[in-house]
């Protein structure tokens, strides 16, 4: 009979083992559903941005996380990127730098899903 609580223990943290990696699981699969609206093949417009003028129409890749709720690229301490989906179901992407201290503006894109 000395066993049998020792056994209940062993059941007990198993079970809890067992609804926490469920749970973590869950939370994970959470997070990247707030991030479908990234999967499709994608084409916009870039545009450059120097004192409010548009100056250059580009394309580039940056390696992304998703922090905080929001997708969030950091191109390095003085510059940032932000995505976010639109109403028509595309999204947008606009970078922001690090300007005596305040963070401007400096591109703004908004992509149209062609899939």
């Amino acid at each position: 009979m000395r066993g049998l609580p020792a056994s209940k223990c062993c059941c007990f943290l198993l079970l809890l083992f067992l609804c926490n990696a469920g749970f973590s699981q869950s939370l994970k699969q959470e997070k990247m559903e707030l991030l479908h609206f990234l999967v499709g093949e994608w084409i916009g417009t870039s545009k450059i941005y120097e004192n409010g003028v548009v100056t250059k129409q580009c394309a580039a890749r940056y390696p992304a996380e998703y922090k905080d709720g929001q997708l969030i690229v950091w191109r390095n301490e003085e510059s940032r990127f932000f995505f976010g989906s639109t109403d028509e179901g595309g999204f947008q992407e606009y970078g922001e730098k690090l300007i005596d201290g305040e963070w401007v503006r400096t591109f703004e894109d908004t992509f149209t899903n062609t899939q």
